[in-house]
C-alpha cells in the first residue's frame, strides 16, 4: 500500500478533525495520504481549515476511499474519538487531541472576554429536545455564563443554527469573519463556552498545541461517562457540563 485515501460523509468541523492525526501517522510510516474527492464539508472553510493547513496531507485526489468512515470498528476500547479513530486505521491509538496546523494570532482585546456560541448545526437540526435536558441545558447557560464581559458569536460567513433562546448576554455580539478568526478569538480569550459541536473539537486541539490560556467549557447531553465508554468527541482538557 503506498497511498491512501479519505473520506468521511457527515461534513461537520469536528467530523473532519477527528481523522486529522491520520496524515501524519501515514507518512511516518511512508504512505501518502491523499483526500477522495468523496469527503465532505459542511462549508468551504472546514477543508481549508482541516486539511489545507497540513503538510502531511499529498492533495485531494478523484478515488473511492479505502480510510475513514469505511474503515472498521475500533479493535479496543478508547475513551475519546481521535485515538478511536487511529485504532480503527491499525495504530496504537496515542493521540488525545485534534491535530491543528494553523496557528492562531492573539487578539489583545479579548484576554479578559468570555466567548459563547450556543451554535450547534446537527444537534439542533436533528432535534435539540431529543438530546437535552432543554430546561437544564437553559439553567446551567444562566448558571456558569458570568454577567459581565461576555460576547455572544455571530456568524457572517457561514450558516448554522444556534440554540433557540434569549440571554441576557446575546446582544453584545461578536463577528465571526472565518474558521480561522474564529481560532483567533478561541485562543485569546479568558473563558469559552460551546454546545456539543465542532468548536468542542477545535478549541481543545488549539488549547493543546498552542498553549492557550483559555477555560474550555461544553455544554454536554448525556453523561461524560457515556461518551467516554463510546470513545466520542470528548477531550480532558475540556469542561463538560452534562445535561
Amino acid at each position: 500500500m503506498k497511498e491512501v485515501y479519505l473520506a468521511q460523509p457527515w461534513g461537520g468541523l469536528g467530523d473532519n478533525l477527528q481523522f486529522s492525526s491520520l496524515p501524519r501517522l501515514y507518512h511516518n510510516i511512508g504512505i501518502d495520504f491523499y483526500l477522495s474527492n468523496e469527503n465532505a464539508y459542511r462549508n468551504p472553510e472546514i477543508y481549508e481549515f482541516c486539511w489545507g493547513k497540513n503538510p502531511y496531507v499529498k492533495g485531494v485526489a478523484n478515488h473511492p476511499p479505502t480510510i475513514g468512515a469505511c474503515a472498521p470498528p475500533p479493535s479496543k476500547k478508547s475513551d475519546n474519538i481521535i485515538a478511536a479513530s487511529e485504532i480503527r486505521h491499525g495504530f496504537p491509538g496515542e493521540s488525545k487531541y485534534p491535530e491543528i496546523y494553523y496557528k492562531p494570532n492573539y487578539i489583545e482585546e479579548l484576554s479578559d472576554k468570555v466567548i459563547v456560541d450556543l451554535s450547534a448545526h446537527s444537534v439542533i437540526t436533528c432535534g435539540i429536545e431529543t438530546l437535552y435536558d432543554v430546561e437544564k441545558l437553559h439553567r446551567l447557560i444562566d448558571e456558569n455564563i458570568p454577567n459581565t464581559n461576555v460576547l455572544f458569536t455571530q456568524f457572517n460567513h457561514i450558516s448554522t443554527n444556534f440554540f433557540p433562546h434569549k440571554f441576557n448576554f446575546d446582544s453584545n455580539l461578536l463577528l465571526i469573519e472565518s474558521l480561522f478568526h474564529y481560532a483567533d478569538c478561541i485562543h485569546s480569550c479568558k473563558e469559552y463556552y460551546c454546545m456539543y459541536s465542532g468548536g468542542n473539537s477545535m478549541a481543545s486541539g488549539i488549547k493543546f498545541k498552542y498553549n492557550s490560556k483559555v477555560s474550555i467549557n461544553c455544554f454536554l447531553y448525556r453523561s461524560l461517562e457515556e461518551h467516554k465508554e463510546m470513545g466520542f468527541f470528548v477531550y480532558d482538557n475540556v469542561n463538560y457540563l452534562e445535561c
